[in-house]
């Protein structure tokens, strides 16, 4: 058994990922050992000398790699929610190893051979089995089994370049996120900002030990700025800021989105398809382009006069308080709506928040899940963490039996990429007999509480 922490089994209670004890300098050698176990787990199957069948083919190629999994589900997302330099040093190492180790599988012509002995059979299974192998026999087709050698030497090469990229197009823009302030020492230039945003910015400010207040491209800073200055010089120059991040200069994104373009659309016509989106939508619910355009035409007839007359409000509005431009600007209609919001409708979004701590809300949550489900959320301290904002919640059904880990992490940082999502550390299987319950995530960027509010 390995005793790399990445990948060995965890002594954390409910065999959560041990942050406490996993170093960067661990995940290359964890990928190393993973990856080659993933492919040994390939081979066996492959050189099994019984006919192919679900369980000894497709349940065991489900089965295979768990290793690789796990130092999967850690290493990026904690890449995205807790990345460095460092980090992004070992991502661009291992990417090329991962691209190999995934198109080992779905390129290897006697597995597929195997898998489409089992599908083509047609055996009669249990729903979730023909689910399985319908998905993996397609994963296969859609993935290059069928292309000739030199097409598939042509698909490889291409897939790694586009991994590498994909992951240099992140990594610039959370530099170019991080590369830009707004450095502000006297107080004439606060005119409008809310405390709140005052306070998150002398907080900002205080951390890089600089006088007056700082104010950042991160949402929690970003947003009440543009929603509340007086000053549309600084609102302006906000607003460019965040609209060019990584548009030229040091973390220029400009080049790598033209040619992650290019790779994808190559290899959507290596695959027999005219469009990247004709590849990209076919196993989603649109299914085809013609699809999500009907779509859009029919979001936009009864959306597109409605926005053109909101948007006419708040042109009038401001001419009416005195705006003397030619035309409101990109880095004017949040403020000018906030305003006509308040003066329509008495609502102050600031005055509201008093009413709204996170812990509220968050416990607000929990009783609902509760009241509905039977659900409850215990907080644990003795689960590692890989960052001190980070909590975690013990989810029990009604009856006590544990469900999942819930790991919570709401607020902005320099090492967390901009807006939210849902992730999982572990999903949730069974595993020879044994199950494995999920561990989830849920990364926000929401503004941190600060000394006085």
């Amino acid at each position: 058994m390995s005793e790399n922490p990445v990948i060995q089994e965890s002594a954390a209670p409910f065999g959560a990922p041990p942050f406490d004890r996993i170093h960067t300098e661990d995940y290359l050698p964890a990928f190393e050992e993973a990856v080659q176990e993933a492919r040994n787990d390939i081979d066996a199957i492959v050189a099994d000398s019984a006919p192919a069948n679900f369980d000894n083919t497709v349940a065991a190629l489900d089965y295979s790699g768990r290793n690789l999994g796990k130092a999967e589900g850690i290493f990026f997302n904690l890449l995205e929610a807790e990345g460095s330099d460092s980090m992004q040093s070992v991502a661009e190492q291992i990417s090329p190893m991962l691209t190999a180790s995934r198109l080992y599988v779905l390129l290897n012509a006697p597995l597929f051979a195997r898998i489409k002995a089992v599908h083509d059979a047609a055996p009669d299974l249990e729903t979730d089995q023909r689910k399985l192998l319908e998905d993996s026999y397609r994963s296969f087709t859609r993935n290059g089994a069928n292309l000739s050698p030199a097409d598939k030497e042509t698909f490889s090469q291409l897939e790694e370049r586009l991994s590498l990229l994909e992951l240099k197009f992140g990594d610039n823009v959370l530099h170019a996120t991080n590369a830009f302030s707004l450095h502000l020492t006297e107080e004439t230039d606060l005119s409008g900002l809310p405390p709140s945003a005052l306070a998150l910015a002398r907080e900002t400010a205080e951390e890089k030990h600089l006088d007056g207040w700082l104010f950042t491209l991160q949402a929690p800073s970003y947003v009440p700025f543009l929603t509340f200055s007086d000053r549309r010089d600084l609102r302006e120059k906000l607003w460019r800021a965040y609209s060019t991040r990584a548009v030229g200069g040091a973390f220029d994104n400009t080049g790598v989105v033209r040619e992650i373009i290019e790779l994808r659309i190559r290899i959507a016509r290596l695959l027999g398809y005219e469009t990247y989106a004709a590849y990209a939508l076919e196993d989603r619910m649109a299914k085809d382009v013609p699809t999500v355009e009907r779509f859009l035409h029919e979001l936009m007839e009864p959306s597109l006069p409605a926005a053109r007359r909101e948007t006419e409000a708040v042109k009038a509005f401001a001419r009416e308080q005195g705006f003397d431009g030619e035309e409101l600007m990109p880095w004017d209609f949040k403020y000018w709506a906030e305003k006509l919001r308040k003066a329509r409708f008495d609502l102050d979004q600031e005055a509201l928040k008093p009413y709204f701590p996170l812990d509220a809300c968050v416990q607000a949550l929990f009783s609902l899940a509760e009241r509905l489900y039977g659900l409850t959320f215990r907080e644990r301290k003795d689960i590692p963490v890989y960052h001190p904002d980070v909590r975690v919640f013990d989810v029990r059904d009604a009856d006590g039996t544990h469900l999942a880990l819930f790991y919570a992490d709401f607020f902005p940082r320099a090492t967390k990429r901009g807006g939210a999502w849902m992730t999982e550390f572990r999903t949730q299987c069974v595993e020879d007999g044994e199950d494995k319950r999920p561990f989830v995530s849920i990364v926000t960027n929401v503004s941190k509480p600060t000394a006085t509010m």
